[in-house]
């Protein structure tokens, strides 16, 4: 399942930067800081800021979608 349909499945407004933090940690089987996320991603999105970052990854995680990725 694709990142936009396991946000809308847990009822979670999709936005760019939810999205690609929630493929950055999808991609990366580490537990990344906030700053090695916003490191990654910033280059990409010029409006994430690292105040953006925890929101997103907490919403991504709490909604167990990156839980149920590591279980397949």
């Amino acid at each position: 399942m694709d990142v936009l349909k396991r946000l809308q499945n847990h009822n979670i407004k999709p936005s760019v930067q939810r999205i690609a933090i929630m493929n950055y940690l999808i991609e990366h089987r580490t537990h990344p800081t906030v700053d090695e996320i916003y490191t990654a991603l910033s280059p990409s999105i010029p409006t994430l800021s690292k105040t953006t970052v925890p929101i997103p990854a907490r919403t991504a995680i709490s909604c167990a979608s990156v839980a149920e990725r590591f279980m397949t």
